[in-house]
């Protein structure tokens, strides 16, 4: 006979470990509440994480993507990389409709960030609901609630929660496709060009899970398939392939931006390799947290009970929802954290799982749940007490999901463009910035000359227009090894500097990659 469930909804699980936890089909609902409550958990959920977002919304754009992206809401070519290619078109085009009411850029991509992560904690419920049972639902979305990487996505003009969002729900869709549910066709078509319009990496990535949820249709539902994703791309990419230039300039914007990201690629570069791994261990750190020693809990479990594990129905949709992100990660690119965020719905629900089953084994419901209150109590101290580096680095991975990081970029930037704003000429003043910032300078600060400067730098010397006499380097990251007698500094509030170089009348400022020289007009 199975055990209590201690969540009070029912009985799960029996004596078998991870496996009898989820029954030998995935069970869509538990017994004791009655169904049409749990679509009211899920909003509960969504509830709760849109009022643990709110207090903590960025002020200011916090990536150089976000940039890109704030720029395409007032003029989209991803030539300019307004967006940055492979496009982003959905998005920005929601971007521009949401900005109709914020009339700040900021503000808006921020407001999508918010709702949907909220929105998606609600389907992080559904889906761990739909895949295994309502205990392991209830665990999933609280892990999912507490996430420091999730809340931090979600206070910050970036697109990965909307993102993770639609692929809570696609998954689930195919999944249940998978196993039968015919009538989810149309949906789970359009619902994936949907979401190769938000990123178009996803159609790739969970491509092989949407295939394999054709193979139990029949051939008209399949043709019917192709054709719905194919109309709904088409939909999204012909406009967005016009505002670039037409296809062949949308083309060859793609094709430089996949070269840069190529050239990256880890195959025979054991340097990369070992750089792409720790990244993608770090930022799963981050998005588990709390999770993480569950779901490796359950997996080395999983692993001594391999025969039943590649047996049971979870197992292929499962491998083939992690396995391509994670190759990609590995052995092609991986920079910002929010690029596993792919991955963490389905990670999660492995985490809920271990959790219950945990609980399931130990034969006492109530530490069940001070298990899952512990590590929900423990992702929400990351992210509120967190500093905003690990080990005081500056390294990019380091760099943690937490309050800090908010605050404090918030600061660095607010407090260096209200400075230069109001002690700078935009006539005769260029700005040169690197790192996090390097486009910052062409969104909040366009009436200055050159903002362009960061990334058209090159081997060639180029010089600056006559009229200018004042070069601000924005922070460290740009020339930080740079030494002239004529540098000003001038320190904010938290130790950073903002170094400027002024020269005079009859000068001129040339610079390239190899440094910069004032030489004679």
């Amino acid at each position: 006979m199975g055990k209590p469930d201690p969540f009070g909804v029912g009985v799960y699980g029996g004596d078998s470990g991870l496996l009898a936890a989820a029954a030998a089909h995935p069970i869509p609902r538990s017994k004791g509440v009655p169904v049409k409550k749990d679509n009211w958990i899920a909003l509960g959920f969504s509830v709760v994480a849109l009022v643990l977002r709110l207090p903590y919304a960025s002020q200011y754009l916090y990536h150089w993507d976000s940039v890109n992206y704030a720029l395409s809401l007032d003029h989209y070519d991803v030539r300019l990389h307004q967006p940055h290619p492979p496009g982003y078109f959905l998005y920005s085009m929601l971007g521009k409709l949401v900005n109709y009411a914020f009339q700040d850029a900021n503000a808006a991509l921020v407001a999508i960030s918010i709702l949907f992560s909220a929105l998606g904690i609600g389907a992080l419920y559904l889906l761990g609901l739909g895949l295994v049972n309502r205990p392991v639902a209830f665990a999933t979305a609280l892990l999912g609630l507490s996430s420091p990487l999730l809340w931090f996505e979600g206070e910050v003009a970036l697109n990965y929660s909307l993102d993770f969002f639609l692929v809570s729900v696609i998954g689930l869709l195919f999944i249940k496709q998978w196993q039968g549910d015919h009538s989810l066709w149309f949906w789970s078509a359009l619902m994936l060009g949907i979401t190769g319009g938000v990123r178009l990496h996803d159609v790739v990535f969970l491509g092989p899970l949407w295939l394999l949820s054709l193979v139990k249709l029949n051939w008209k539902q399949r043709l019917l398939s192709l054709v719905t994703l194919g109309l709904v791309v088409l939909a999204w990419f012909i406009p967005m392939a016009a505002l670039s230039g037409g296809l062949q300039g949308y083309i060859e914007a793609f094709q430089a931006e996949s070269s840069a990201i190529t050239s990256e690629a880890s195959l025979f570069v054991y340097d990369q390799l070992g750089l792409n791994v720790s990244r993608l261990a770090i930022y799963l750190a981050y998005g588990l947290m709390g999770g993480l020693l569950p779901l490796v809990w359950g997996f080395i479990r999983l692993m001594r009970q391999w025969r039943t594990g590649i047996r049971h129905p979870l197992f292929l949709p499962f491998l083939l929802w992690l396995a391509p992100g994670i190759l990609f990660f590995v052995l092609i690119h991986i920079r910002q954290a929010g690029h596993v965020i792919l991955l963490l719905p389905v990670l999660l629900v492995m985490s809920g799982w271990s959790l219950i089953t945990f609980g399931n084994l130990i034969s006492k419901p109530k530490s069940t749940y001070w298990l899952v209150g512990g590590l929900f109590l423990l992702n929400l101290i990351f992210f509120l007490a967190a500093p905003k580096a690990l080990f005081g680095s500056t390294r990019l991975p380091l760099q943690t999901p937490s309050r800090a990081s908010l605050v404090q970029r918030d600061k660095f930037l607010g407090e260096r463009i209200q400075f230069i704003q109001a002690n700078f000429d935009p006539g005769k003043t260029a700005i040169i910035a690197g790192g996090l910032n390097i486009r910052h300078p062409d969104y909040y600060l366009r009436d200055f000359q050159r903002t362009d400067l960061s990334y058209r730098i090159s081997e060639d010397w180029t010089s600056l227009p006559e009229n200018v006499n004042t070069l601000i380097f924005f922070d460290d990251q740009i020339m930080p090894d740079l030494a002239l007698n004529d540098l000003v500094r001038h320190e904010f509030t938290d130790g950073s500097m903002l170094r400027i170089l002024k020269w005079g009348a009859n000068e001129q400022l040339w610079i390239s990659l190899s440094g910069l020289e004032i030489r004679e007009k």
